[in-house]
């Protein structure tokens, strides 16, 4: 009697049998045979596990090397397919396409089992052991695991056959984006992209991307203010900001910026020299000062909230005047809320690229100063 006790269900004659009619079972054999290097499909009937046996001596879409699982219905969960007999030991490729969004699991007996996310594609191995068979996903190449996989971590081969990352550095299949990590950079080759600088990331090199990427950056930028500085104040002396050349604005925003004497007047000067001096001669209407200041007389008593509001200057390249506006809300030494409003004109045939704020007597005790400047295309 004929057995098929082979890893391919394959008619194994009985010595003597099948006298003169050999060759059709042994034709049907060398078919099957190819079968298994083949493209085969099979389908869950219902959503539910499923035992999927290869025939004896005949044809089956689970002798197929590559193995396509669909499914009749939607899946709800995770469904086992079960590959018999459990004594088969056979390498598959077995791509995940049932329906549902749901991951299956391999299964051959007891033992191991592998699961296969949706869509995916993976090479497993049956070992054949019977009851307590098991199904293992093979490892195709040479590599050597470095540090403990996290997530969807990206990482890049390398000549010894190592595959080199970075834990932070991972990609997103549920937004099809790369997150680059909190602290770190991202470029090609030598030119950086985005540098993280103390926490702070800055686009650089916008030359090395392609003209159409180039614009398009250069658009959506165009007139949004750039955070150019941020100081929280805490006993300071002296806050001074300086900056590149290109901005058509300068805005200076004050927070609760307490005084540590009481009733004193918030002082602004500007420079054109990056701060190694400042200018001496500030017109207001008719009069001229030495500094752009106001009898504000701030307070610093215990519930004053300071001095909050904003200077804008004008222009800062223009190589005549610049002019420099401000709206300041304060609480005075007597506890009142007052505000004031003025503007000022500074005569000067260069840049003005810094500033310097301080309080007529006294540090700053308390507050914040954000620093912001805007420029077109």
């Amino acid at each position: 009697m004929a057995t098929y006790v082979n890893d391919l269900r394959l008619k194994e004659i009985t010595q003597g049998d099948e006298d003169g009619v050999w060759g059709t079972s042994a034709n049907l054999n060398f078919e099957l045979a190819a079968e298994g290097f083949s493209y085969g499909t099979e389908a869950f009937a219902s959503d539910a596990n499923e035992t999927f046996t290869m025939a004896d001596g005949s044809t089956d879409p689970v002798r197929s090397l590559y193995l396509k699982f669909t499914s009749a219905v939607s899946l709800t969960a995770t469904r086992t397919a079960t590959l018999a007999p459990n004594t088969v030991s056979k390498v598959w490729i077995i791509e995940n396409a049932t329906t549902g969004s749901q991951s299956i699991t391999i299964k051959q007996g007891s033992g191991s089992t592998v699961t296969i996310g949706t869509g995916k594609t993976v090479v497993v191995y049956t070992d054949g052991g019977g009851s307590g068979a098991s199904v293992v996903q093979a490892t195709l190449g040479d590599v050597t695991k470095v540090g403990t996989p996290l997530n969807n971590q990206i990482g890049v081969w390398t000549g010894d056959g190592t595959l080199e990352g970075t834990a932070g550095f991972t990609f997103d299949s549920s937004t099809d984006k790369l997150a680059v990590p909190a602290s770190g950079d991202f470029g090609f080759g030598a030119v950086n992209i985005l540098t993280d600088v103390a926490g702070t990331t800055t686009l650089n090199n916008i030359d090395a991307l392609d003209a159409t990427t180039e614009a398009t950056l250069k658009t959506a930028l165009e007139g949004l203010p750039i955070l150019l500085d941020a100081t929280t104040f805490s006993t300071t002396a002296t806050h001074a900001v300086t900056w590149a050349a290109g901005y058509e604005v300068i805005k200076v925003q004050f927070i609760n910026c307490i005084p540590v004497s009481d009733a004193v007047d918030p002082v602004f000067e500007t420079s054109t020299d990056a701060g190694s001096t400042y200018h001496t001669s500030y017109k207001n209407g008719v009069t001229t000062t030495a500094t752009i200041t106001s009898a504000l007389s701030v307070g610093s008593d215990t519930n004053e909230i300071g001095l909050s509001g904003e200077l804008t200057i004008y222009a800062p390249d223009n190589a005549t005047y610049h002019l420099i506006h401000w709206k300041m809300q304060y609480v005075n030494s007597s506890g009142s809320v007052d505000q004031t409003t003025d503007t000022w004109m500074v005569q000067h045939a260069e840049n003005i690229d810094a500033y310097k704020f301080t309080f007529s007597s006294g540090s700053i005790e308390s507050g914040k100063a954000l620093t912001f400047g805007i420029r077109s295309a």
